[in-house]
């Protein structure tokens, strides 16, 4: 179940993953302050006739230890809108080369949930959100690995 507030999930947060979970903008840029990273692209592919049309899959990591899995979905009419930046997006990140240079790209709020990874590797802290510019919209789902409870974060 997805909630729209932390403090009613009744887990205990260490503070700097209560930070990381609530960072609104370049958790790329802020985890690099602390520790070199990498991304390395999982999946990323259109499904005709599909909802949801495009999902790309990703991995930040530091020295091969996982740090931040996430996913980003759209609908069709979003991938066709967005295409241009997308199909040289590879192994960039999405908030650094797309959605946080384009001023009329909006953020919601978070909703939150202890999950699993994809995998079923962790037990996580997760987040999303959909960032909307005009009707299209971009879903993304963060899962934080418990390795990023050791990296400080500034305030969200």
């Amino acid at each position: 179940m997805w909630l729209s507030n932390l403090s009613h999930v009744n887990i205990v947060l260490g503070t700097n993953m209560e930070k990381w979970l609530q960072k609104s903008r370049h958790v790329s840029a802020e985890l690099r302050k602390s520790v070199p990273i990498a991304l390395n692209l999982l999946q990323m592919d259109t499904q005709a006739g599909r909802v949801p049309y495009f999902q790309r899959y990703i991995c930040i990591h530091s020295n091969n230890t996982p740090l931040i899995y996430a996913k980003t979905v759209m609908d069709q009419a979003s991938h066709e809108h967005f295409f241009a930046q997308l199909k040289d997006l590879k192994d960039q990140f999405i908030g650094e080369t797309m959605l946080y240079n384009d001023p009329l790209i909006k953020r919601s709020g978070f909703e939150y949930q202890v999950s699993s990874t994809p995998e079923g590797c962790y037990q996580t802290w997760a987040r999303r959100s959909t960032f909307t510019k005009h009707q299209y919209k971009i879903l993304l789902l963060e899962w934080f690995m418990p390795a990023m409870e050791q990296y400080p974060c500034s305030n969200p």
